[in-house]
């Protein structure tokens, strides 16, 4: 399932840093990029349709302001690609200027998590190739959970925009 949106995104990044106002840059200095989501299924239970939902959001860095933290933006921009078949990715913006949600810490990760971020493609994959909820008996249930949770832990305030519109999928991951 994994998808190359960079090229895309690029496009859509210029148009949104040169057309759209930044009301919130209220620290000078702040250096803005873009940054993808996991993806979260359309619905869940899945189904056969294998619909994928990528949030684009912006995170802002000023280490002269916020050394240990990043500025956050609400969704801007989504991508919607099959998990199966030819279907091109499509890009959908959901807003026409950024709007910054809360400002978030950064920690180095420990090993542990970069072991768990290896796994990406495998959780991702493992996704989509599902049509029902997993049984707990799979060996895949936990590495997708696994994987997402630690998405969530470090991703907080994107994230929890984004459990507001998937609630039975972050409801069925149980993150703590």
């Amino acid at each position: 399932m994994s998808h190359s949106f960079k090229p895309l995104l690029d496009a859509e990044w210029k148009k949104t840093r040169s057309g759209f106002q930044l009301p919130f840059l209220k620290p000078a200095g702040v250096s803005w990029d873009y940054y993808v989501s996991p993806p979260f299924p359309v619905q869940w239970p899945p189904d056969a349709d294998h619909r994928f939902f990528y949030y684009i959001y912006a995170m802002g860095h000023n280490p002269q302001n916020l050394v240990d933290g990043a500025y956050i933006s609400a969704p801007w921009g989504r991508i919607e690609a099959a998990g199966t078949g030819n279907s091109p990715p499509k890009f959908i913006r959901l807003a026409k200027k950024l709007i910054e949600i809360g400002i978030q810490g950064e920690r180095p990760i420990n090993r542990e998590e970069a072991l768990i971020y290896e796994k990406r493609e495998a959780a991702e994959t493992y996704l989509g190739t599902l049509s029902l909820i997993p049984n707990e008996n799979d060996k895949g249930a936990p590495l997708l959970r696994e994987y997402f949770c630690t998405w969530r832990r470090h991703n907080g305030v994107i994230a929890e925009e984004i459990r507001k519109l998937h609630k039975p999928f972050f409801l069925w991951l149980g993150c703590t």
